[in-house]
C-alpha cells in the first residue's frame, strides 16, 4: 500500500489546482495523465510515498492552513522511484486515513525528538484538529432565495473562505446565479398536506431546475400513505432520481414517529429512497430551542 498527501478540499498540495476527488467515491481511479520517467525527483506524473509519514514530510500537516487529507492509494504498473518519492500515470485512491493512522505518522516524523517526541506529536495533533474548524455552512429560513441579492455576496465570501455551503429551500424559486456558489441544496417540497393551500407551494419548472441538478436532494414529509402517490407524481414530474429522495416520518412525538417509521422504512427501501427521522424529537421532544 502507498500513500498521498491531499488539501482538505482534495486538491494536489504542492502545485494546487482543481480537486482530484469527492471525497467520498471509493475506490476512485484519478485520470490517467503522462508520466515522466526522468532522473527527475519533480517531474509529471501522480507523486505518492511508500509510507503516511514520508508523505507528510514532503507535503505538509496544513499546507494551506487546513489539516491535510492522507488517502492510500494503489499506482498504475508503471510507477516509479525517484527520491524520496514515487510516481505514476494513475493511482486508484482505495481509503482515507483515520486520525489514529495520522497520529501515528506524526509521531514517525517526530521520533529524532527523542524524550521530547510525544510532546511534538501532541503538540502538532492539537494543531491538527483546531484546524479542521467547522467548514459547512447551511443557510436556512424562512424561504433563503427571498434574499437573493443578500446572499450573492455573502455566499461568494464563503467560497472564497473554501466553506461548503448548503441552502434549504422549499423549491418554489430556482438557484438562477446562486447555483455556483452552492454546494447542495436541500429542497422540501410542501405536500398536500401541510396547510399551506392558500400559499403557492409547488413550482413544477423550479423542481425540475433543481431536479437536473445532482446538487439537490428532497425531503418530503409523510404523515401517511396517501402521500406517497404524490411524491412518485412530483419525483417523475421534475424528473428526480430516487436515489436523491429523503422520506421523513411527520410526528411531534417520540410515539407518531416511531409509528410511522415502522412502515416508512419498509417504503423506502421498496422504492429507493433514503431515510431520516426528527432527531430532536426523539431527544428532547417538541420544545423550542431544540
Amino acid at each position: 500500500m502507498s500513500y498521498k498527501v491531499l488539501t482538505n478540499d482534495y486538491r494536489p498540495p504542492l502545485q494546487g489546482g482543481e480537486p482530484l476527488w469527492d471525497g467520498a467515491t471509493l475506490p476512485y481511479t484519478l485520470p490517467a495523465v503522462a508520466l515522466d520517467a526522468s532522473g527527475r525527483d519533480c517531474a509529471p506524473g501522480y507523486h505518492y510515498c511508500a509510507t503516511p509519514a514520508g508523505a507528510l514530510r514532503i507535503a505538509g500537516l496544513w499546507s494551506d492552513g487546513w489539516p491535510a487529507c492522507v488517502v492510500a492509494v494503489e499506482p498504475a504498473a508503471d510507477a516509479i522511484e525517484r527520491g524520496e518519492k514515487w510516481r505514476a500515470s494513475q493511482l486508484t485512491i482505495t481509503r482515507r486515513l483515520g486520525q489514529d493512522e495520522i497520529r501515528a505518522a506524526v509521531r514517525e516524523m517526530s521520533a529524532r525528538f527523542g524524550d521530547h517526541a510525544e510532546a511534538m506529536t501532541d503538540a502538532q495533533m492539537a494543531w491538527y484538529e483546531a484546524l479542521g474548524r467547522p467548514c459547512n455552512v447551511v443557510v436556512t429560513g424562512g424561504e433563503p432565495l427571498v434574499q437573493r441579492r443578500e446572499l450573492r455576496p455573502l455566499l461568494a465570501v464563503l467560497q472564497q473562505e473554501r466553506y461548503r455551503v448548503e441552502i434549504e429551500t422549499n423549491g418554489t424559486i430556482g438557484p438562477g446565479d446562486l447555483a455556483e456558489l452552492v454546494n447542495q441544496w436541500n429542497v422540501s417540497p410542501k405536500l398536500a398536506h401541510s396547510g399551506n393551500d392558500g400559499l403557492r407551494r409547488m413550482d413544477a419548472s423550479v423542481l425540475r431546475e433543481f431536479g437536473a441538478t445532482a446538487q439537490a436532494w428532497f425531503k418530503f414529509v409523510v404523515s401517511s400513505r396517501d402521500d406517497l402517490d404524490e411524491i412518485r407524481s412530483i419525483a417523475a414530474a421534475a424528473g428526480i432520481d430516487p436515489s436523491r429522495i429523503v422520506l421523513m416520518p411527520e410526528g411531534r412525538t417520540a410515539e407518531e414517529i416511531a409509528g410511522r417509521s415502522a412502515w416508512l422504512v419498509d417504503v423506502c427501501a421498496e422504492y429507493g429512497y433514503r431515510f431520516t427521522t426528527r432527531l430532536h424529537i426523539l431527544l428532547w421532544g417538541d420544545r423550542r430551542g431544540t
